[in-house]
């Protein structure tokens, strides 16, 4: 199976459209369609992380389907508040996107403390 199939069958069984998906992704619906049918090969990092992020799939398994069969992906629900981080990181720079990464990992682990003192 190729990533554009993955990425078709995800985009489905999240009940996204090809045009929800690329107002989500930061990109027009025929960047979408080309994904989808292989006539782009070389998708943006960032992009490939964003939709990872959006399917609740690993961007390896979006890449090279690996470890996870198609019918066993999660489909996340929709989320306005996590759309809206995914948009904000996909429009940074890649030095601030390191930033916020750094600042998500802090604040992940300050919860992660903080569940450990309530137990």
């Amino acid at each position: 199976m190729t990533m554009g199939e993955r990425i078709r069958i995800l985009r489905e069984q999240s009940g996204l459209t090809m045009e929800q998906l690329g107002e989500r992704i930061g990109v027009q619906k025929s960047a979408v369609k080309k994904y989808e049918n292989g006539t782009v090969e070389n998708i943006k990092r960032s992009t490939v992380k964003t939709m990872a992020s959006i399917f609740g799939v690993s961007p390896s398994y979006l890449m090279f389907g690996e470890e996870i069969e198609e019918k066993t992906a999660p489909a996340m629900k929709p989320n306005p508040e996590r759309d809206n981080v995914i948009r904000i990181l996909v429009d940074l720079t890649e030095e601030n996107q390191r930033r916020l990464l750094d600042y998500a990992e802090l604040l992940l682990q300050a919860q992660q403390v903080g569940r450990d003192s309530h137990q």
